[in-house]
C-alpha cells in the first residue's frame, strides 16, 4: 500500500532532530548567562553614574571607558545573536514567539528611551545630547 503525504505540509516535530534540539537548548542556556550578565554590567555603568560625566574625566579613564564600553557591546552582541538564534529554532512550533520578539524589540526602541527620560529627567539630556553623545 502506497502512502502520499504533501510536499508543502510542515512538521515542526520532525523538522528538528532530538540531538540537534538538545544542542540547541544548551546553547540557549549558556548564551543566555553572558546575555543576562553583560547586560547587567552594561546598565550598571550607565545607570550608576560612572560614565555620566565621561568630559570630567582624565584623558586616560576616558579611552578605558569608552575601551570597555566597545568591548562590552561586541561580546553583548555575540551572545544576543546566539540567544535569539537558538530560542527561535527551539521555539519554532509556537505561534506567539513572533509576537514576543516584536514586543521585546518595540520596548528596547521606544520603553528604553522613555525610562531613561521619566528616571534621569535632568541628567538625559547629558546622554542623548552633547559632546559625550557625538563620540
Amino acid at each position: 500500500m502506497r502512502i502520499n503525504r504533501s510536499a508543502v505540509q510542515f512538521d515542526a516535530d520532525n523538522f528538528l532532530s532530538d540531538k540537534v534540539l538538545d544542542f540547541l537548548t544548551k546553547v540557549f542556556q549558556i548564551s543566555l548567562i553572558p546575555t543576562i550578565l553583560l547586560t547587567i554590567w552594561l546598565m550598571w555603568g550607565l545607570f550608576s553614574g560612572r560614565l555620566a560625566d565621561v568630559q570630567g574625566m582624565s584623558a586616560a579613564d576616558h579611552a578605558s571607558a569608552l575601551q570597555t564600553i566597545t568591548t562590552l557591546s561586541l561580546w553583548l552582541n555575540i551572545s544576543l545573536v546566539l540567544t535569539v538564534i537558538s530560542a527561535g529554532l527551539i521555539y519554532l512550533e509556537i505561534d506567539a514567539l513572533g509576537v514576543i520578539y516584536l514586543l521585546v524589540s518595540a520596548f528596547l526602541v521606544f520603553g528604553l528611551n522613555f525610562v531613561i527620560t521619566l528616571l534621569f529627567s535632568g541628567e538625559s539630556a547629558k546622554l542623548v545630547s552633547g559632546d559625550a553623545s557625538k563620540a
